[in-house]
């Protein structure tokens, strides 16, 4: 009985036979009579003090028990919703006290007191406390949604949101950042949509949503956005082609294909250029498309310059290098010497070295002359035939047919002894010298291409071999040699 708690119990024992007097012992008392913990509940449950504001601290009373002996107290804060309902412990709130944090936000808090002793324990549950005021409290991040590619337009949510009071507005701050989430800067107006630039290619971005109340403020950050993607944008030449190398016949060149901008990706095409002295009058050089040149003797004194197609499925675009330096090359005889004065004997004659082409510039200290003496012969001069572009070597067959090498055109000319004049057939690069074999197989050894061509008196041409650099002469043994 709760009445006996505390007490010491003793029975005492009276002996009756009829015989007086009844005989009476009495035991040792017992030790004190414990009572596990009670509450009663009402006014003597545990109560909380202490402003319900999020940064301010609350306190518990254990309330009033009915224990023996005196208990000891343990403590378990709670947080429940704002009806009071769906209490669950918050981790370590076990001391007598407990600081309010933002998550307690629009919370009711109560507290739940065991009170222990040797005979027992006993629960007793405060009443909860009002709703918890504080800034607004973030319960999930901000989400941005939207197509990720340069001058579409994403939307954030607000996120989702605890607070007492009601919050009154949201603030927006978007950002830019490296694709590794570094260097983030500031971008875009405060609200809820922003549109992409050129800019956020190739990078990545966030917002950052503020949510205000009288309580306060608190922002709340989404999730970087996957990479943002440039639109497909036909290419756009940022940096020209340069040329590098030494501009020198026989030497290469090799072309660089600029910078540019380009969604997909781009490929190149190249077109060599031979242009003027000034670099002007740029006409294509045939065959030349690859991003590296070799010199030839046609480019003597010549700029070269080489322009670049970039190609995607959305377009194209051509952007061209600066003209090189003019080409420096050894003289190339455009015209033959000639010949002035009076051939009598005491009279003096006069050389013309006749024309070249030759970078450096020749001038009068760049020739040398070797007069000969030979056979006196009459000779009545009249034009044969026409050849191809800048003839270098001829030939004569036993016919009477005459060949020449063209190193303009890179072909051999035959022309009859009626003066027709037809193209045998192609060479290599730049024929200067050629030769002619029993069957009437033509030989040129070509200058810059370094090799040897046969045409045969068909007209089929093919590469007999290659040869050193640029070679200037040819012959053909009786079996076919060369």
């Amino acid at each position: 009985m709760s009445a006996d708690a505390g007490a010491r119990i003793k029975v005492q024992v009276t002996a009756t036979n009829g015989v007086n007097p009844d005989g009476v012992a009495t035991s040792a008392a017992t030790s004190a009579v414990t009572q596990a913990p009670t509450n009663a509940g009402g006014a003597d449950l545990p109560m909380i003090s202490g402003t319900v504001t999020v940064g301010q601290t609350l306190t518990a009373a254990n309330g009033t028990w009915t224990a023996t002996p005196s208990p000891t107290f343990a403590y378990q804060w709670q947080r429940c919703d704002s009806a009071g309902a769906n209490c669950a412990d918050i981790s370590g709130a076990i001391n007598q006290t407990y600081a309010l944090v933002s998550a307690d936000t629009g919370s009711t808090l109560r507290v739940q007191v065991t009170a222990t002793n040797s005979a027992g324990s006993g629960v007793a549950t405060s009443a909860q406390t009002a709703a918890i005021v504080g800034p607004p409290a973030s319960d999930s991040a901000p989400i941005i949604s939207g197509t990720g590619q340069v001058g579409q337009t994403l939307t954030t949510t607000n996120g989702a949101w605890t607070a007492n009071p009601a919050i009154t507005g949201y603030a927006y701050q978007w950002q830019r950042c490296n694709a590794d989430g570094t260097g983030c800067v500031n971008v875009g107006a405060d609200q809820a949509t922003y549109v992409l630039v050129a800019a956020d290619g190739d990078k990545k971005v966030k917002v950052t949503v503020t949510a205000t109340s009288t309580a306060g403020s608190t922002a709340a950050t989404s999730a970087l956005t996957a990479t943002i993607a440039y639109p497909d944008s036909a290419p756009i030449n940022t940096t020209t082609p340069a040329i590098s190398g030494t501009v020198e016949v026989g030497s290469s060149l090799t072309a660089t294909s600029g910078t540019w901008s380009a969604k997909p990706t781009a490929t190149f095409a190249y077109q060599w250029q031979r242009c003027d002295a000034a670099g002007a009058n740029c006409v294509n050089i045939s065959g030349a498309t690859t991003s590296s040149y070799t010199l030839v003797t046609a480019d003597t004194s010549a700029k070269l310059q080489v322009r670049v197609t970039a190609t995607n499925t959305v377009g194209s675009a051509v952007a061209q290098s600066a003209a090189t330096a003019a080409a420096s090359g050894p003289p190339v005889n455009d015209a033959a010497p000639t010949i002035t004065g009076t051939p009598e004997e005491t009279q003096t004659l006069t050389a013309d070295p006749g024309a070249w082409t030759a970078y450096p510039a020749l001038t009068a200290g760049s020739y040398t002359y070797q007069w000969q003496r030979c056979e006196a012969t009459t000779t009545v001069s009249s034009t044969l035939g026409t050849t191809g572009a800048l003839p270098a070597g001829i030939v004569l067959d036993s016919a009477g047919n005459v060949y020449i090498a063209n190193i303009g055109s890179n072909d051999v000319t035959r022309i009859t002894p009626g003066g027709t004049s037809t193209t045998l057939g192609t060479t290599g690069t730049s024929p200067s010298a050629i030769a002619i074999d029993l069957d009437g197989n033509v030989y040129t050894a070509n200058t810059d291409s370094n090799d040897v061509t046969k045409i045969t008196p068909g007209g089929t041409s093919t590469v007999l071999g290659s040869t050193g650099l640029a070679p200037r002469a040819i012959a053909v043994d009786p079996v076919g040699n060369v």
